[in-house]
Formats: C-alpha cells, sequence, structure tokens
C-alpha cells in the first residue's frame, strides 16, 4: 500500500462519515505521512540519557532509547549510518545529543528516531543517582551477604507484590500450580510502574510482613525499559525489603542489569516465573528423588537382610557344629574310638607278652634242671650236702653224690686237679672213647 493511496488528511475530513472508517495500517500511513511533512522532524536534534543499548548482530543495526526524566524514544542507528561511529561508547546512563530524522515504525505503529549523528556528551543524570544511591547503601551494608535470609526449602506460603492485572502475577501463578501445586499464594496488590510505585510496593511489603505467614515473599514485574523499572531503584523500596523479616525474592523482568532491590534482596531472580521456580522445588523432581531413594533404600534393606541372614545361617552352623548334644556325642563317638584304640593295644600288648613269654618259657625250659640232665650233665653234692661249684671245696677221700637225670651216684674224690677246661675234659673223654672203639 503506497502513501499517496490515502490522499491528504483535507481530503479525508470532506468524506462521509461511513468513507472515513479507516484501518489500522491507513492511520499509521498517515500518521508516517505527515511526519514526513513536518520539516522540524526531517532534520532534529535531541539530547537525552542512553538506555538498553543493544546491537543486533544478523543486520548490524544498533538500538537504544533516548529517555529524560519525564519520557523516552526508541532510536535505531542502521547499519549504513554508522559509519565514523564508535559504538562502544554508547553505554547505558551516557549522556548523548544525537541528530536524525523521525519515522514511524508501521508494524508496531510506534515512532522511531533514526540516528545519522550521535555525540558523548557524559553521564547521565539518572545513572548518576542509580550510582549513588548504590554506593551509600553498600557502604551501610544493605548488600552484605551476612544479611541474606535463607529462602525456605518448602514454603506452605508464598507471598507476592507486584500488578495484579499484569503478566507477572500469572506467570507466577502457572509455575506455582505446574511445580508445587500444594502451595497457597497471597497477592498484596502493588503499582509497579510510574511516581506511586516506590510507596505502593513499600506498602504491600510491609503488609505481607506483618501478617506473618509467609514463607517467603516475591516482589517485582515483568519486563520494561528502565525507566519502567526505576521503582525498584529507589531507596524506599530498597530499605523496606531490607527490613523486611521475611526471605524475599527480587523478580524485576530486566535482562542484564540489576535494579538496587536485586542487591538488597535476599535472592534475585531475573523474571517473575523465574522467582516461582527458585521458591518451590518441582514436584516432579521431589517424587522422582524420593522413589529413587526408595529404590535405594530398598537395595540396602535387602542388602543388610542377605547379609544377616548368611550371618545366622553361619551361626547357626557354629551353634550347631558346638551344641552340647553335638559335643556329647562327639565326645561319645572320641569315647568309642579310644575304647577300640585301648582294646587294640591291650590285645597288641598281650600278644606280645605272651610271645615274649613263649620265648623266655622256651629258653628257660631248655636250660631247666631237668633239660640240663637229660643232655649227659650231673649236679655233684659235697658231703654237707651243697653243690660242688668249685674243685677247691673238695678233698680227696671225700664222698661225694652225683645227682643224674634218673637217679644219684655216691662216689669218693680219688684227686683234684685244677685248671682243668671242660672242653678240654671233654674233648679228653671223646678221645678216650674212640681209642677204645
Amino acid at each position: 500500500m503506497r502513501l499517496e493511496d490515502f490522499g491528504s488528511r483535507k481530503d479525508v475530513t470532506t468524506q462521509t462519515e461511513e468513507e472515513r472508517i479507516l484501518t489500522v495500517s491507513e492511520v499509521n500511513a498517515i500518521v508516517k505521512a505527515d511526519l514526513r511533512q513536518d520539516p522540524r522532524l526531517q532534520d532534529v536534534k535531541v539530547t537525552g540519557e542512553v538506555s538498553r543499548p543493544r546491537l543486533v548482530e544478523a543486520s548490524g543495526h544498533f538500538y537504544f532509547t533516548l529517555k529524560d526524566e519525564n519520557s523516552q524514544i526508541d532510536c535505531a542507528i542502521f547499519q549504513r549510518n554508522q559509519g565514523g561511529m564508535d559504538l562502544k561508547k554508547i553505554e547505558e546512563g551516557k549522556k548523548v545529543v544525537v541528530r536524525g530524522t523521525v519515522d514511524v515504525y508501521m508494524p508496531r505503529g510506534a515512532y522511531t528516531l533514526i540516528v545519522r549523528e550521535i555525540k558523548v556528551t557524559g553521564i547521565g543524570d539518572l545513572y548518576l543517582e542509580y550510582e549513588r544511591l548504590k554506593k551509600k547503601l553498600y557502604e551501610e551494608g544493605l548488600f552484605a551477604p551476612e544479611h541474606k535470609k535463607e529462602i525456605p526449602r518448602f514454603p506452605r506460603v508464598i507471598g507476592v507484590v507486584t500488578s495484579p492485572t499484569g503478566a507477572a502475577f500469572r506467570d507466577i501463578i502457572n509455575v506455582l500450580s505446574r511445580r508445587f501445586p500444594g502451595v497457597r499464594l497471597i497477592l498484596s496488590p502493588a503499582v509497579v510502574q510510574g511516581e506511586e510505585a516506590p510507596d505502593s510496593i513499600v506498602r504491600g511489603i510491609e503488609a505481607l510482613d506483618r501478617l506473618g505467614i509467609a514463607d517467603v515473599i516475591i516482589v517485582g514485574r515483568g519486563g520494561g525499559s528502565v525507566e519502567d523499572l526505576w521503582c525498584f531503584n529507589d531507596e524506599r523500596v530498597a530499605r523496606a525489603i531490607y527490613t523486611c523479616k521475611t526471605p524475599i525474592i527480587s523478580a524485576v523482568g530486566h535482562e542484564i542489569d540489576f535494579t538496587i532491590s536485586d542487591f538488597v534482596a535476599d535472592l534475585r531472580a531475573p523474571t517473575p516465573s523465574a522467582a516461582a521456580e527458585l521458591a518451590v522445588p518441582d514436584r516432579n523432581e521431589i517424587i522422582r528423588n524420593i522413589e529413587q531413594m526408595v529404590m535405594r533404600m530398598e537395595s540396602t534393606v535387602y542388602g543388610i537382610i542377605e547379609d544377616f541372614t548368611d550371618t545366622l545361617m553361619g551361626l547357626d552352623e557354629r551353634l550347631e557344629a558346638n551344641s552340647p548334644e553335638m559335643v556329647i556325642f562327639q565326645n561319645y563317638q572320641r569315647v568309642d574310638e579310644l575304647g577300640e584304640r585301648m582294646e587294640n593295644a591291650i590285645r597288641n600288648k598281650l600278644a606280645r607278652c605272651d610271645t615274649e613269654y613263649e620265648a623266655w618259657s622256651s629258653r628257660l625250659e631248655s636250660v631247666s634242671v631237668e633239660n640240663v640232665l637229660a643232655r649227659g650233665f650231673s649236679i655233684l653234692l659235697g658231703g654237707d650236702g651243697d653243690i660242688v661249684s668249685s674243685v677247691e671245696s673238695l678233698h680227696s677221700g671225700e664222698t661225694v653224690r652225683a645227682v643224674l637225670r634218673d637217679g644219684v651216684v655216691a662216689a669218693g674224690v680219688t684227686g683234684v686237679k685244677k685248671g682243668v677246661n671242660l672242653l678240654a675234659v671233654l674233648s679228653e673223654n671223646e678221645k678216650i672213647s674212640r681209642d677204645e672203639v
């Protein structure tokens, strides 16, 4: 659609009531045409403070917001206009003077300052105020970690200080209902943008803290420009957060920069949805953890039971092996075994004794008087009846008796010859016998 299709504003006003019904695109096109026809907006210089500078890598275009105490305007530096510009110097809080053309961005119906020149002139007043307050509160200890309160792991009641009509509150409800549906939610409505916002936020925090039933409080809002979020850089809000007895999560929906509330709060979340996720655990994850713990516990208990069973079985076997009945039974066996061994030993001993007895008996019998006499020997008795064992006890003419196997012979001693060996006598007798034969 071309601008000339709409005609001038004069043509529109002269049409009938029915013919003057326009589409949104037509209205934006008329505004765009009027802006382009105003020479004051085709080459304009504007001063202000840089906010939210960002470079789009895909296109190479650079965007930022130019603001003062009461208003703001979106600015764009297209890649074709960036020659000679040092975009790194266009930082948050810098005070600049820009030159360009005011135009309308048709898809959103928003006007934009197309920048052709930019000059950094210093640091903006808002940024200086932000840094001054940040330094002051830091030195007072409001940011100190030791003053941070611990966020409860399983809160029962969560308080929220935000706009009841904003997307932030709906996001918090959605996240809590999904992650931990059993938690109770209390909203303390507050204005979160504009001049009334700081006092409204302070009243919301104090009301929930006095109520005393919230385990944690979420303070914040959804995204917006630095100016929209500036109430969270207010000293009154910071001190209310610091003095609050209930733990507070700051949930200001900005992308990169921290607000003063983020520094003072007990925990900072980048968005209200993230704050809700930090405030409560995930029920499904808890259930999974419980199931895993139950499985580990069952495995551990079964292992312990199995170990105790093995131990009891071992003890039972040892007890059975060492029971009095088993000991008595084993002793019975031992007694029987020892009895058998003793009987065998006695029997063997008696057998050896019988053998020895027979041997000694045979030897004794062989040297008995009867056997000796039977072999031709005799016992010589002197006149006094004693056995004569030496020739020295005999005298010539003495009467002696010789006891033989079958009788006694009396004889007289005709002579005594000493030193005669028995073997010699026997040999002599044997010779005599042969001679006689």
